[in-house]
């Protein structure tokens, strides 16, 4: 009663369209795989790619982690040091000071000496007396003008000396 039997050409073309349909879904899946395959390839790739940035990036945090580490130990010393250095630097002025007016001195005694050479040359080129105020000798018992010789001497020395020095 209700059994159809099929003839061998209908099973035949339904088997054929069930292959045809298999092979159609057979050829999507490849396709499915390939790009499944290449992706996977391409996300592999990317993968090592990112991990070796990430070994760079990794390198470079701990480079710039000691970086900071080395710039908190600067910092720390230089608060230490600070007072330490500023000391310093206003012996260093105190000094340069010192330095530059006992320069200005010796240079106005040079001046202050050259100018009494000068007068008692031009007194004595003139035919005058060198005033007894000159030639007097000092509480010591000393001739000024032999101290004086004697001091253009020793900065004459002593100009020499720092010229040897700076060559």
């Amino acid at each position: 009663a209700g059994v159809k039997i099929r003839s061998m050409a209908d099973v035949q073309g339904t088997l054929e369209a069930h292959i045809r349909r298999m092979r159609e879904q057979h050829e999507g899946d490849v396709a499915k795989l390939q790009d499944v395959t290449r992706r996977i390839a391409s996300a592999n790739s990317a993968l090592s790619k990112m991990e070796v940035q990430v070994q760079g990036a990794q390198k470079r945090y701990t480079f710039f982690q000691e970086l900071r580490l080395y710039l908190q130990d600067v910092l720390e010393c230089m608060d230490v040091k600070a007072p330490a250095l500023e000391d310093m630097e206003d012996q260093l002025v105190d000094a340069r000071r010192r330095r530059a007016e006992a320069l200005r001195k010796r240079r106005m005694n040079d001046v202050n000496d050259r100018v009494a050479l000068v007068k008692e040359l031009v007194a004595k080129a003139s035919g005058r007396v060198v005033p007894q105020t000159e030639t007097q000798l000092d509480e010591f018992g000393r001739d000024p003008a032999m101290a004086r010789d004697r001091r253009m001497k020793e900065r004459e020395r002593r100009r020499e000396k720092t010229l040897e020095r700076r060559r």
